[in-house]
């Protein structure tokens, strides 16, 4: 919709949806991507919302496409501009919520994902990948 017309549709990517989760102080998603229909229902709503702020009385006057490259280009400055933190491997992460032994963080050999689990593995299996 965004490429048929610009000017009613605004862009809906990494860039700006990492900008409206940091406007919106939601730091957990600002590493996500968009996905489904109501991520970009969401993102309407957001812009819509900055657009009406833009249009009251002591405003530059912006048309919504120069609105839209400029969450862009913010999107794309944080992108640079931010380090994303993760813990370290091994480290203390917690209790086992099933035995109570403490947890560590553990690196996935098939994806390199970071994940915490039970030190008291193998007779405990729990691990939590929701990191």
């Amino acid at each position: 919709m965004h490429l048929l017309r610009p000017e009613q549709y605004p862009m809906i990517d990494q860039h700006v949806w990492r900008t409206m989760n940091i406007f919106q102080a939601n730091l957990k998603s600002i590493y996500e991507k968009p996905k489904t229909w109501s991520d970009y229902e969401q993102y309407m709503e957001f812009f819509n919302k900055i657009v009406e702020s833009l249009e009251g009385e002591g405003h530059i006057k912006l048309d919504r496409q120069t609105i839209d490259r400029g969450l862009w280009s913010f999107g794309k400055w944080l992108q640079r501009n931010t380090v994303q933190i993760q813990p370290k491997r091994g480290t203390y992460a917690g209790k086992c919520p099933s035995c109570g032994s403490p947890l560590k963080w553990r690196k996935a050999k098939r994806t390199g994902e970071l994940y915490r689990g039970c030190t008291n593995f193998p007779q405990r299996r729990w691990q939590d990948r929701s990191y």
